[in-house]
Protein backbone atom coordinates (compact mmCIF):
# COMPACT_ATOMS: atom_id res chain seq x y z
CA UNK A 1 0.00 0.00 0.00
CA UNK A 2 2.86 2.14 0.46
CA UNK A 3 3.57 2.16 -3.23
CA UNK A 4 0.00 2.64 -4.40
CA UNK A 5 0.88 5.51 -6.33
CA UNK A 6 3.72 3.22 -8.27
CA UNK A 7 2.13 1.43 -11.02
CA UNK A 8 2.35 -2.00 -11.78
CA UNK A 9 4.87 -2.29 -9.19
CA UNK A 10 2.34 -2.68 -6.42
CA UNK A 11 1.07 -5.61 -8.48
CA UNK A 12 4.06 -7.75 -7.84
CA UNK A 13 3.30 -11.11 -6.43
CA UNK A 14 6.19 -10.69 -4.17
CA UNK A 15 5.06 -7.22 -2.44
CA UNK A 16 0.88 -8.35 -2.27
CA UNK A 17 1.84 -11.38 -0.77
CA UNK A 18 2.55 -9.30 2.49
CA UNK A 19 -1.15 -8.52 3.14
CA UNK A 20 -1.23 -12.41 4.23
CA UNK A 21 2.21 -13.42 5.33
CA UNK A 22 5.23 -11.80 6.90
CA UNK A 23 7.40 -13.76 4.71
CA UNK A 24 7.96 -12.70 0.98
CA UNK A 25 6.71 -15.11 -1.22
CA UNK A 26 9.85 -16.12 -3.83
CA UNK A 27 7.19 -16.08 -7.21
CA UNK A 28 8.46 -13.13 -9.39
CA UNK A 29 11.56 -12.29 -7.50
CA UNK A 30 14.41 -11.67 -9.38
CA UNK A 31 17.14 -13.95 -9.13
CA UNK A 32 19.77 -12.03 -7.06
CA UNK A 33 16.67 -11.23 -4.85
CA UNK A 34 15.46 -15.07 -5.08
CA UNK A 35 19.10 -16.19 -4.11
CA UNK A 36 19.43 -13.67 -1.11
CA UNK A 37 16.00 -14.38 0.30
CA UNK A 38 16.84 -17.88 0.49
CA UNK A 39 20.04 -17.19 2.25
CA UNK A 40 18.19 -15.47 4.68
CA UNK A 41 15.52 -18.00 5.47
CA UNK A 42 18.04 -20.51 5.34
CA UNK A 43 20.34 -19.17 8.22
CA UNK A 44 16.70 -18.15 10.32
CA UNK A 45 16.42 -21.90 9.94
CA UNK A 46 19.91 -22.70 10.86
CA UNK A 47 19.46 -20.19 13.94
CA UNK A 48 16.40 -21.66 15.02
CA UNK A 49 17.86 -25.18 15.26
CA UNK A 50 20.78 -24.21 17.16
CA UNK A 51 18.71 -22.21 19.72
CA UNK A 52 16.36 -25.48 19.81
CA UNK A 53 19.53 -27.68 20.20
CA UNK A 54 20.61 -25.67 23.46
CA UNK A 55 17.70 -25.67 24.84
CA UNK A 56 17.80 -28.99 24.91
CA UNK A 57 20.68 -29.73 25.92
CA UNK A 58 20.68 -27.28 28.60
CA UNK A 59 17.59 -29.51 29.90
CA UNK A 60 20.23 -32.16 30.55
CA UNK A 61 21.51 -30.08 33.31
CA UNK A 62 18.30 -30.93 35.44
CA UNK A 63 18.80 -34.78 36.92
CA UNK A 64 15.52 -34.67 37.07
CA UNK A 65 14.68 -34.71 33.74
CA UNK A 66 17.99 -35.73 32.40
CA UNK A 67 17.01 -39.23 32.13
CA UNK A 68 13.73 -38.73 30.01
CA UNK A 69 14.86 -35.51 28.56
CA UNK A 70 18.03 -37.56 26.54
CA UNK A 71 17.25 -40.82 25.99
CA UNK A 72 12.91 -39.75 24.93
CA UNK A 73 12.58 -36.38 24.40
CA UNK A 74 15.93 -35.38 22.76
CA UNK A 75 15.60 -37.80 19.98
CA UNK A 76 12.53 -36.50 18.81
CA UNK A 77 13.15 -32.76 19.50
CA UNK A 78 16.39 -33.39 16.84
CA UNK A 79 13.71 -34.28 14.27
CA UNK A 80 11.54 -31.62 14.51
CA UNK A 81 12.88 -29.17 11.62
CA UNK A 82 13.05 -31.97 9.25
CA UNK A 83 9.55 -33.20 10.22
CA UNK A 84 8.18 -29.36 10.39
CA UNK A 85 9.80 -29.30 6.95
CA UNK A 86 9.18 -32.00 4.92
CA UNK A 87 5.25 -31.30 6.73
CA UNK A 88 5.32 -27.96 5.36
CA UNK A 89 5.65 -29.31 1.71
CA UNK A 90 1.98 -30.57 1.75
CA UNK A 91 1.07 -27.20 1.62
CA UNK A 92 2.77 -26.47 -2.10
CA UNK A 93 0.08 -26.15 -4.74
CA UNK A 94 1.85 -28.62 -7.29
CA UNK A 95 1.51 -32.11 -6.14
CA UNK A 96 4.33 -33.60 -8.19
CA UNK A 97 6.53 -30.46 -7.13
CA UNK A 98 5.34 -31.07 -2.88
CA UNK A 99 6.38 -34.57 -3.05
CA UNK A 100 9.78 -34.87 -4.78
CA UNK A 101 10.63 -31.57 -2.72
CA UNK A 102 9.75 -33.26 0.45
CA UNK A 103 11.39 -36.60 -0.44
CA UNK A 104 14.13 -34.46 -1.40
CA UNK A 105 14.88 -32.97 2.48
CA UNK A 106 14.03 -36.17 3.99
CA UNK A 107 17.22 -38.03 1.70
CA UNK A 108 19.29 -35.19 2.06
CA UNK A 109 18.92 -34.54 5.68
CA UNK A 110 19.87 -38.40 6.08
CA UNK A 111 22.48 -38.67 3.61
CA UNK A 112 23.79 -35.63 4.87
CA UNK A 113 23.99 -36.21 8.67
CA UNK A 114 25.40 -39.92 7.61
CA UNK A 115 28.48 -38.35 5.39
CA UNK A 116 30.06 -35.03 6.16
CA UNK A 117 29.46 -35.20 9.57
CA UNK A 118 30.72 -38.22 9.70
CA UNK A 119 33.92 -37.47 7.95
CA UNK A 120 34.71 -34.26 9.85
CA UNK A 121 33.88 -36.16 12.94
CA UNK A 122 36.61 -38.77 11.91
CA UNK A 123 39.28 -35.98 10.34
CA UNK A 124 38.59 -33.88 13.14
CA UNK A 125 39.37 -36.84 15.87
CA UNK A 126 41.59 -39.20 14.05
CA UNK A 127 44.86 -39.85 15.96
CA UNK A 128 47.97 -42.11 14.72
CA UNK A 129 47.34 -45.85 14.76
CA UNK A 130 49.53 -48.38 15.40
CA UNK A 131 49.23 -52.36 15.05
CA UNK A 132 45.64 -52.13 14.59
CA UNK A 133 45.37 -49.49 17.99
CA UNK A 134 44.27 -45.99 17.95
CA UNK A 135 46.91 -44.30 20.02
CA UNK A 136 45.65 -41.71 22.26
CA UNK A 137 47.50 -38.83 24.20
CA UNK A 138 45.96 -39.05 27.70
CA UNK A 139 47.65 -37.90 30.58
CA UNK A 140 51.28 -36.95 30.53
CA UNK A 141 51.75 -39.24 27.72
CA UNK A 142 51.92 -35.88 24.64
CA UNK A 143 55.85 -36.03 24.58
CA UNK A 144 55.81 -39.69 23.82
CA UNK A 145 58.12 -40.66 21.12
CA UNK A 146 55.29 -43.64 20.00
CA UNK A 147 53.19 -40.27 19.06
CA UNK A 148 55.34 -38.77 16.48
CA UNK A 149 53.20 -39.15 13.00
CA UNK A 150 54.71 -41.78 10.46
CA UNK A 151 55.77 -40.60 6.97
CA UNK A 152 53.29 -41.61 4.40
CA UNK A 153 49.65 -40.49 3.51
CA UNK A 154 48.09 -39.90 6.75
CA UNK A 155 44.46 -41.37 5.01
CA UNK A 156 45.96 -45.26 5.81
CA UNK A 157 47.65 -44.67 9.17
CA UNK A 158 45.10 -42.15 11.11
CA UNK A 159 42.23 -42.41 12.08
CA UNK A 160 39.85 -43.17 15.58
CA UNK A 161 38.55 -45.94 17.45
CA UNK A 162 34.88 -46.67 18.14
CA UNK A 163 33.28 -48.74 21.03
CA UNK A 164 29.74 -50.88 20.60
CA UNK A 165 27.76 -48.30 20.65
CA UNK A 166 28.58 -47.17 17.29
CA UNK A 167 28.01 -50.83 15.76
CA UNK A 168 24.83 -51.35 17.55
CA UNK A 169 23.44 -47.77 15.98
CA UNK A 170 24.22 -48.95 12.76
CA UNK A 171 22.69 -52.37 13.24
CA UNK A 172 19.20 -50.28 14.07
CA UNK A 173 20.15 -48.48 11.24
CA UNK A 174 19.90 -51.27 8.94
CA UNK A 175 16.57 -52.80 11.08
CA UNK A 176 14.94 -49.39 10.11
CA UNK A 177 15.89 -48.33 6.18
CA UNK A 178 13.70 -50.74 5.24
CA UNK A 179 10.68 -48.97 5.33
CA UNK A 180 11.76 -46.64 2.30
CA UNK A 181 10.52 -49.49 0.35
CA UNK A 182 7.35 -48.40 1.40
CA UNK A 183 6.68 -46.42 -1.32
CA UNK A 184 7.39 -48.74 -4.09
CA UNK A 185 3.99 -49.93 -3.52
CA UNK A 186 1.44 -49.33 -6.26
CA UNK A 187 -0.76 -46.83 -3.62
CA UNK A 188 -1.82 -44.96 -7.16
CA UNK A 189 -3.78 -47.77 -8.89
CA UNK A 190 -5.75 -48.22 -5.71
CA UNK A 191 -9.26 -46.25 -4.69
CA UNK A 192 -11.76 -45.94 -2.13
CA UNK A 193 -11.37 -48.34 0.93
CA UNK A 194 -8.12 -49.46 -1.00
CA UNK A 195 -6.05 -46.23 -0.52
CA UNK A 196 -7.13 -46.17 3.03
CA UNK A 197 -6.78 -48.65 3.80
CA UNK A 198 -3.06 -48.94 2.46
CA UNK A 199 -2.79 -45.00 3.66
CA UNK A 200 -3.16 -46.32 7.36
CA UNK A 201 -1.04 -49.31 6.80
CA UNK A 202 2.00 -47.63 5.29
CA UNK A 203 1.83 -44.37 7.92
CA UNK A 204 0.85 -47.14 10.48
CA UNK A 205 4.27 -48.92 10.02
CA UNK A 206 6.60 -46.45 9.99
CA UNK A 207 4.92 -45.39 13.63
CA UNK A 208 5.43 -48.95 14.93
CA UNK A 209 8.78 -49.15 13.74
CA UNK A 210 9.77 -45.73 15.44
CA UNK A 211 8.19 -46.84 18.75
CA UNK A 212 10.11 -50.25 18.59
CA UNK A 213 13.12 -48.40 18.04
CA UNK A 214 13.00 -45.72 20.68
CA UNK A 215 12.48 -48.88 22.86
CA UNK A 216 15.40 -50.76 21.37
CA UNK A 217 17.89 -47.61 22.15
CA UNK A 218 17.18 -46.43 25.60
CA UNK A 219 19.83 -48.75 27.07
CA UNK A 220 22.60 -47.17 24.13
CA UNK A 221 21.10 -43.90 24.65
CA UNK A 222 21.17 -43.76 27.79
CA UNK A 223 25.08 -44.55 27.91
CA UNK A 224 25.15 -41.65 25.77
CA UNK A 225 23.25 -39.24 27.98
CA UNK A 226 25.56 -39.63 31.10
CA UNK A 227 28.46 -39.25 28.69
CA UNK A 228 26.73 -35.43 27.44
CA UNK A 229 25.55 -34.90 30.49
CA UNK A 230 29.25 -34.74 32.34
CA UNK A 231 30.54 -32.69 29.44
CA UNK A 232 27.41 -30.29 30.01
CA UNK A 233 28.45 -29.91 33.61
CA UNK A 234 31.75 -29.43 32.70
CA UNK A 235 31.03 -26.17 30.15
CA UNK A 236 28.65 -25.10 32.67
CA UNK A 237 30.94 -24.50 35.56
CA UNK A 238 33.88 -23.40 33.47
CA UNK A 239 31.57 -20.53 31.68
CA UNK A 240 29.62 -19.30 35.00
CA UNK A 241 26.69 -20.63 34.14
CA UNK A 242 26.51 -22.85 37.20
CA UNK A 243 28.60 -23.66 40.71
CA UNK A 244 30.33 -26.89 41.31
CA UNK A 245 27.22 -27.38 43.68
CA UNK A 246 24.21 -26.19 41.42
CA UNK A 247 25.92 -28.53 38.46
CA UNK A 248 25.99 -31.81 40.62
CA UNK A 249 22.58 -30.76 42.79
CA UNK A 250 21.30 -34.08 41.46
CA UNK A 251 24.58 -36.33 42.78
CA UNK A 252 24.33 -34.23 46.06
CA UNK A 253 20.77 -36.04 46.67
CA UNK A 254 21.31 -39.38 44.98
CA UNK A 255 23.69 -40.09 47.95
CA UNK A 256 21.46 -38.35 50.55
CA UNK A 257 20.72 -41.19 52.90
CA UNK A 258 24.99 -41.10 53.04
CA UNK A 259 24.77 -37.81 54.38
CA UNK A 260 22.02 -38.47 56.79
CA UNK A 261 23.45 -41.43 58.61
CA UNK A 262 26.66 -39.13 59.00
CA UNK A 263 24.83 -36.29 60.24
CA UNK A 264 22.87 -38.46 62.60
CA UNK A 265 26.10 -39.83 63.95
CA UNK A 266 27.22 -35.66 64.30
CA UNK A 267 30.81 -36.25 62.22
CA UNK A 268 31.32 -35.02 59.20
CA UNK A 269 34.49 -36.22 58.34
CA UNK A 270 35.44 -37.76 55.45
CA UNK A 271 37.16 -40.97 56.52
CA UNK A 272 33.76 -41.80 56.90
CA UNK A 273 32.60 -41.88 53.13
CA UNK A 274 34.09 -45.34 52.78
CA UNK A 275 30.94 -46.88 54.70
CA UNK A 276 28.78 -44.33 52.40
CA UNK A 277 30.71 -45.97 49.61
CA UNK A 278 28.88 -49.67 49.74
CA UNK A 279 25.70 -47.95 48.67
CA UNK A 280 25.14 -48.03 45.18
CA UNK A 281 23.67 -44.79 44.95
CA UNK A 282 26.78 -43.20 46.75
CA UNK A 283 29.35 -45.21 44.37
CA UNK A 284 27.23 -43.67 41.26
CA UNK A 285 27.49 -40.25 42.94
CA UNK A 286 31.35 -40.73 43.66
CA UNK A 287 31.75 -41.76 39.98
CA UNK A 288 29.45 -38.96 38.32
CA UNK A 289 32.00 -36.31 40.75
CA UNK A 290 34.95 -37.69 39.47
CA UNK A 291 34.09 -37.41 35.88
CA UNK A 292 33.32 -33.74 36.37
CA UNK A 293 36.66 -32.73 38.26
CA UNK A 294 39.05 -34.47 36.05
CA UNK A 295 39.44 -31.72 33.81
CA UNK A 296 39.69 -29.30 36.47
CA UNK A 297 42.30 -31.42 38.63
CA UNK A 298 44.49 -31.83 35.70
CA UNK A 299 44.76 -28.25 34.68
CA UNK A 300 46.07 -27.25 37.78
CA UNK A 301 48.13 -29.96 38.25
CA UNK A 302 50.98 -27.96 37.92
CA UNK A 303 54.31 -30.07 38.81
CA UNK A 304 52.48 -33.47 37.25
CA UNK A 305 52.89 -35.51 39.96
CA UNK A 306 49.25 -36.36 40.32
CA UNK A 307 48.54 -34.68 42.85
CA UNK A 308 47.16 -31.39 44.41
CA UNK A 309 48.20 -29.53 47.77
CA UNK A 310 45.60 -27.06 49.85
CA UNK A 311 46.91 -23.82 47.94
CA UNK A 312 46.12 -25.84 44.49
CA UNK A 313 42.63 -26.58 46.30
CA UNK A 314 41.58 -23.12 46.69
CA UNK A 315 42.20 -21.81 43.30
CA UNK A 316 40.58 -25.03 41.87
CA UNK A 317 37.58 -24.01 43.86
CA UNK A 318 37.79 -20.43 43.33
CA UNK A 319 37.74 -21.43 39.48
CA UNK A 320 34.66 -24.04 39.93
CA UNK A 321 32.98 -20.32 41.82
CA UNK A 322 32.78 -22.30 44.82
CA UNK A 323 33.87 -19.38 47.62
CA UNK A 324 34.95 -21.99 50.60
CA UNK A 325 36.41 -20.45 53.75
CA UNK A 326 39.54 -21.25 54.68
CA UNK A 327 38.64 -23.18 57.58
CA UNK A 328 36.22 -24.99 55.11
CA UNK A 329 39.34 -25.78 52.93
CA UNK A 330 41.53 -26.84 56.27
CA UNK A 331 39.02 -29.18 56.94
CA UNK A 332 37.72 -30.58 54.26
CA UNK A 333 41.99 -31.15 53.03
CA UNK A 334 42.63 -32.56 56.25
CA UNK A 335 39.54 -34.80 55.87
CA UNK A 336 40.84 -36.44 52.15
CA UNK A 337 44.94 -36.57 53.23
CA UNK A 338 44.81 -39.41 55.56
CA UNK A 339 48.18 -40.51 55.30
CA UNK A 340 49.49 -36.73 56.40
CA UNK A 341 51.50 -36.42 53.04
CA UNK A 342 50.33 -32.68 51.93
CA UNK A 343 48.55 -33.56 48.58
CA UNK A 344 45.52 -35.60 47.90
CA UNK A 345 44.89 -37.46 44.33
CA UNK A 346 41.94 -37.66 42.06
CA UNK A 347 40.26 -40.07 43.51
CA UNK A 348 41.03 -38.58 47.23
CA UNK A 349 39.53 -34.98 45.43
CA UNK A 350 36.33 -36.51 43.79
CA UNK A 351 35.55 -38.15 47.91
CA UNK A 352 36.47 -35.06 49.03
CA UNK A 353 34.25 -32.53 46.69
CA UNK A 354 31.34 -34.98 47.16
CA UNK A 355 31.53 -34.45 51.11
CA UNK A 356 32.05 -31.13 50.51
CA UNK A 357 28.64 -30.51 48.68
CA UNK A 358 26.92 -32.78 50.78
CA UNK A 359 27.50 -30.68 54.07
CA UNK A 360 26.92 -27.60 51.94
CA UNK A 361 23.84 -28.74 51.48
CA UNK A 362 22.47 -29.61 54.61
CA UNK A 363 21.65 -25.95 55.37
CA UNK A 364 19.08 -26.27 52.09
CA UNK A 365 17.73 -29.75 52.36
CA UNK A 366 14.67 -29.57 54.15
CA UNK A 367 13.63 -26.11 51.47
CA UNK A 368 14.77 -28.36 48.44
CA UNK A 369 14.76 -32.26 48.79
CA UNK A 370 10.89 -32.43 48.21
CA UNK A 371 11.33 -30.30 45.01
CA UNK A 372 14.26 -32.07 43.87
CA UNK A 373 12.32 -35.06 43.51
CA UNK A 374 9.09 -33.60 42.43
CA UNK A 375 8.78 -31.89 38.81
CA UNK A 376 5.67 -30.93 39.24
CA UNK A 377 6.87 -28.93 42.85
CA UNK A 378 10.53 -27.94 40.63
CA UNK A 379 7.92 -26.34 37.85
CA UNK A 380 5.92 -24.74 40.84
CA UNK A 381 8.80 -22.76 42.46
CA UNK A 382 10.58 -22.14 38.71
CA UNK A 383 7.68 -20.29 38.11
CA UNK A 384 7.37 -18.36 41.38
CA UNK A 385 11.25 -17.88 41.09
CA UNK A 386 10.53 -16.16 37.33
CA UNK A 387 7.93 -13.72 38.97
CA UNK A 388 9.56 -12.64 41.57
CA UNK A 389 12.88 -11.48 40.18
CA UNK A 390 13.89 -8.32 39.00
CA UNK A 391 15.82 -9.04 35.72
CA UNK A 392 17.75 -6.03 36.71
CA UNK A 393 19.23 -7.11 39.80
CA UNK A 394 19.74 -10.31 38.69
CA UNK A 395 22.15 -9.82 36.24
CA UNK A 396 24.30 -8.23 39.18
CA UNK A 397 24.03 -11.49 41.03
CA UNK A 398 26.42 -13.58 40.78
CA UNK A 399 26.05 -17.17 40.33
CA UNK A 400 27.70 -18.35 43.44
CA UNK A 401 25.33 -15.96 45.12
CA UNK A 402 22.57 -18.07 44.47
CA UNK A 403 21.61 -21.31 45.92
CA UNK A 404 22.23 -24.61 43.70
CA UNK A 405 18.45 -24.92 43.22
CA UNK A 406 17.46 -21.44 42.37
CA UNK A 407 20.70 -22.18 39.57
CA UNK A 408 18.88 -25.19 38.34
CA UNK A 409 15.27 -23.11 37.92
CA UNK A 410 17.39 -20.49 36.41
CA UNK A 411 18.84 -23.02 33.81
CA UNK A 412 14.99 -24.35 32.73
CA UNK A 413 13.57 -21.06 32.65
CA UNK A 414 16.37 -20.50 29.92
CA UNK A 415 16.12 -23.91 28.15
CA UNK A 416 12.21 -23.18 28.23
CA UNK A 417 12.80 -19.76 26.45
CA UNK A 418 15.25 -21.25 23.71
CA UNK A 419 12.92 -23.77 22.90
CA UNK A 420 9.55 -22.06 22.57
CA UNK A 421 11.72 -18.85 20.77
CA UNK A 422 13.54 -22.11 18.23
CA UNK A 423 10.65 -23.89 17.88
CA UNK A 424 7.84 -20.90 16.70
CA UNK A 425 10.61 -19.97 14.16
CA UNK A 426 11.45 -23.50 12.63
CA UNK A 427 7.35 -23.80 12.41
CA UNK A 428 6.93 -20.49 10.55
CA UNK A 429 10.06 -20.52 8.31
CA UNK A 430 9.37 -24.21 7.15
CA UNK A 431 6.59 -23.36 4.25
CA UNK A 432 8.46 -20.40 2.91
CA UNK A 433 12.02 -22.32 2.96
CA UNK A 434 10.01 -25.39 1.08
CA UNK A 435 8.49 -22.70 -1.33
CA UNK A 436 12.07 -21.15 -2.07
CA UNK A 437 13.49 -24.39 -2.87
CA UNK A 438 10.97 -25.21 -5.23
CA UNK A 439 11.14 -21.88 -7.01
CA UNK A 440 14.58 -22.00 -6.97
CA UNK A 441 14.44 -26.00 -8.79
CA UNK A 442 12.06 -24.28 -11.70
CA UNK A 443 14.57 -21.60 -12.03
CA UNK A 444 18.01 -23.74 -12.06
CA UNK A 445 15.92 -25.96 -14.46
CA UNK A 446 16.18 -29.34 -11.90
CA UNK A 447 13.84 -31.79 -10.30
CA UNK A 448 12.78 -30.04 -6.89
CA UNK A 449 14.20 -33.33 -5.09
CA UNK A 450 17.46 -32.36 -6.08
CA UNK A 451 16.92 -28.77 -4.82
CA UNK A 452 15.54 -29.81 -1.37
CA UNK A 453 18.29 -32.53 -1.31
CA UNK A 454 21.56 -30.08 -1.45
CA UNK A 455 19.47 -26.94 0.38
CA UNK A 456 17.77 -27.80 3.21
CA UNK A 457 19.99 -30.34 4.91
CA UNK A 458 22.83 -27.60 5.74
CA UNK A 459 19.76 -25.75 7.62
CA UNK A 460 18.38 -28.29 9.55
CA UNK A 461 21.30 -30.81 10.51
CA UNK A 462 23.60 -27.43 11.52
CA UNK A 463 23.27 -28.89 14.81
CA UNK A 464 24.64 -32.36 14.68
CA UNK A 465 27.42 -30.95 12.49
CA UNK A 466 27.98 -28.77 15.80
CA UNK A 467 28.06 -31.50 18.21
CA UNK A 468 30.29 -33.31 16.05
CA UNK A 469 32.74 -31.48 16.29
CA UNK A 470 32.71 -30.42 19.75
CA UNK A 471 33.36 -34.45 20.90
CA UNK A 472 35.29 -34.98 18.21
CA UNK A 473 38.19 -32.56 19.62
CA UNK A 474 38.14 -34.20 22.70
CA UNK A 475 40.11 -36.69 20.60
CA UNK A 476 39.11 -39.88 22.75
CA UNK A 477 37.46 -43.22 21.96
CA UNK A 478 34.05 -42.16 23.78
CA UNK A 479 33.29 -38.86 22.46
CA UNK A 480 34.39 -40.03 18.94
CA UNK A 481 31.46 -43.03 19.87
CA UNK A 482 29.12 -40.71 21.54
CA UNK A 483 29.33 -38.61 17.62
CA UNK A 484 28.96 -41.30 15.26
CA UNK A 485 26.44 -43.01 17.37
CA UNK A 486 24.36 -39.60 17.72
CA UNK A 487 24.49 -39.62 13.95
CA UNK A 488 23.28 -43.07 13.27
CA UNK A 489 20.22 -42.50 16.27
CA UNK A 490 19.29 -39.45 13.82
CA UNK A 491 19.36 -41.53 10.36
CA UNK A 492 16.82 -43.96 12.42
CA UNK A 493 14.79 -41.24 13.53
CA UNK A 494 14.35 -40.00 10.10
CA UNK A 495 14.06 -43.45 8.68
CA UNK A 496 11.09 -44.11 11.38
CA UNK A 497 9.57 -40.91 12.09
CA UNK A 498 10.09 -38.22 9.35
CA UNK A 499 9.02 -41.28 6.98
CA UNK A 500 5.97 -41.63 8.58
CA UNK A 501 5.54 -37.81 8.79
CA UNK A 502 6.24 -37.75 4.80
CA UNK A 503 4.40 -40.64 3.54
CA UNK A 504 1.29 -39.10 5.86
CA UNK A 505 1.63 -36.25 3.34
CA UNK A 506 2.25 -37.32 0.39
CA UNK A 507 1.36 -41.14 0.27
CA UNK A 508 -0.56 -41.31 -3.04
CA UNK A 509 1.49 -39.20 -4.96
CA UNK A 510 4.92 -40.79 -4.06
CA UNK A 511 3.76 -44.33 -4.11
CA UNK A 512 3.90 -44.41 -7.78
CA UNK A 513 7.67 -45.69 -8.37
CA UNK A 514 9.29 -42.84 -9.96
CA UNK A 515 10.74 -41.91 -6.48
CA UNK A 516 12.36 -45.45 -6.85
CA UNK A 517 15.75 -44.56 -7.19
CA UNK A 518 16.06 -41.66 -4.44
CA UNK A 519 14.80 -44.38 -2.14
CA UNK A 520 17.53 -46.68 -3.38
CA UNK A 521 20.22 -44.17 -2.95
CA UNK A 522 19.44 -43.64 0.94
CA UNK A 523 19.34 -47.47 1.18
CA UNK A 524 22.73 -47.80 0.01
CA UNK A 525 24.25 -45.21 1.78
CA UNK A 526 22.71 -46.50 4.90
CA UNK A 527 24.18 -49.87 4.64
CA UNK A 528 27.46 -48.99 3.60
CA UNK A 529 27.85 -47.28 6.65
CA UNK A 530 26.38 -49.92 9.11
CA UNK A 531 28.89 -51.94 7.14
CA UNK A 532 31.97 -49.55 8.46
CA UNK A 533 30.51 -48.28 12.09
CA UNK A 534 30.91 -52.28 12.48
CA UNK A 535 34.76 -51.45 12.47
CA UNK A 536 36.56 -50.90 15.56
CA UNK A 537 38.99 -48.68 14.22
CA UNK A 538 37.94 -46.34 11.87
CA UNK A 539 40.76 -45.09 9.17
CA UNK A 540 40.76 -41.56 6.93
CA UNK A 541 40.51 -43.64 4.45
CA UNK A 542 37.03 -44.90 5.31
CA UNK A 543 35.73 -41.86 6.35
CA UNK A 544 36.72 -40.03 2.84
CA UNK A 545 35.06 -42.99 1.01
CA UNK A 546 31.38 -42.35 3.05
CA UNK A 547 32.35 -38.46 2.08
CA UNK A 548 31.94 -39.67 -1.65
CA UNK A 549 28.69 -40.99 -1.03
CA UNK A 550 26.97 -37.78 -0.63
CA UNK A 551 27.52 -36.79 -4.13
CA UNK A 552 27.25 -40.45 -5.60
CA UNK A 553 23.70 -40.41 -4.37
CA UNK A 554 23.03 -37.71 -6.23
CA UNK A 555 24.38 -39.00 -9.43
CA UNK A 556 22.84 -42.13 -9.13
CA UNK A 557 19.22 -41.13 -8.80
CA UNK A 558 19.85 -38.92 -11.84
CA UNK A 559 21.42 -41.75 -13.87
CA UNK A 560 18.54 -43.49 -12.46
CA UNK A 561 16.03 -41.42 -13.21
CA UNK A 562 17.70 -40.49 -17.12
CA UNK A 563 17.71 -44.29 -18.28
CA UNK A 564 14.30 -45.54 -16.99
CA UNK A 565 12.00 -41.82 -16.40
CA UNK A 566 13.48 -39.46 -19.11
Amino acid sequence: RMFAGLGSFVDAPWLTAWESTPFVSPVGLPNGTLAFVTFVYLMILHRACNWMSDGSDELLLVPALARVVGTIFLPVLGAVPEASLIWSTSHISDPVEATEVGFGILAGSTIMVLTFPWFWAVWYGCVEIFNEEPVYKTGRSAGDPSHHKRPGHPIFHQGVGMDRSVGTSGRLMVMTVGLYFLIALPLAESSGLAVRTSYRLVVGSCLAAFMVYMLLQYPSAAARVTSITDDLRIEAIRSGKLTLRGAMTGVVFMSKRSKKRRAEDGDVHLEHHDEALENLDSQMALMAMRRVLEPFFYMYDENGDNTIDLSELGVIMRDMHENPTEADLHHCFAGADEDGSGAVDLDEFAVMMLGYIQDMSTGHEEEEEGNQENVEHLTTLMTTVADDSDPEEDEDVQVNERTPFQQQVDVIIGSLWRLVVGGTLVYSISLPVAQCIVEVARRVGVAPYYAGFVLAPWASNASELAQVTHYSAQRTSESISVALASLAASACINNTLCLGIYLSAHVQEAATGRLIAEALSVVAVEMAVAYVSAKRVHRLIDALAILCLYPASLAFAALFNYLFWS
